[in-house]
């Protein structure tokens, strides 16, 4: 009798542990369900968080470099100007290529230089025009700049945004607008 009992204790125990274990395969079944979704979830909002960082930080470079982001050689990028100005848009081919050819013909010496103490040099050839900028505020990846030319009484101020756009800058002045390519 001894011997039944112990081999129904036994029996009970081995039920009672199979029974434990398939809880626990259970139990572990829907952790590891809930985990992967918990961790589906984590992934989207970590990847939306990483898109939104790396705004930021192209936003914040370019905010960092204020009126540095500007310094430099400067020349005009035809194609992307011609782009930018919305007669260009309408004008049949040929006239557009008439256009691009005098235009080259005239700019194709001429370069801008902005420097870190803020001057403003205009350069045509031989001919080169001074002046100086002051940086008024920046959003984002756009400066507001103030250009000013001449001395005393013939001084000359004007207002331009100043978009930079890596090696670029789209300069707007009103309707007018020009891109500039460094060099």
């Amino acid at each position: 009798m001894r011997k039944l009992l112990s081999m129904l204790t036994i029996a009970a125990l081995a039920i009672g542990m199979t029974t434990g274990c398939e809880k626990k395969a259970e139990d572990k079944a829907e952790a590891v369900a809930e985990a992967k979704d918990n961790l589906a979830e984590t992934k989207k909002e970590a990847n939306a968080e990483v898109a939104e960082a790396k705004k930021e930080v192209k936003e914040a470079k370019a905010a960092a470099g204020g009126a540095d982001a500007i310094v430099g050689k400067w020349t005009i990028d035809l194609e992307a100007t011609m782009a930018e100005d919305p007669k260009m848009k309408d004008m049949p081919q040929e006239q557009k290529d008439q256009a691009m050819k005098a235009a080259a013909a005239f700019l194709s010496n001429m370069s801008f230089e902005f420097t870190k103490d803020g001057k403003a040099i205009a350069k045509m050839g031989d001919k080169e025009e001074a002046g100086a900028y002051t940086v008024k505020s920046v959003a984002g990846d756009t400066l507001t700049i103030e250009m000013k030319q001449g001395e005393g009484d013939a001084a000359k101020t004007e207002e331009m945004q100043v978009k930079v756009m890596g090696d670029k800058l789209l300069m707007s002045q009103g309707p007018q607008k020009f891109v500039l390519k460094k060099l």
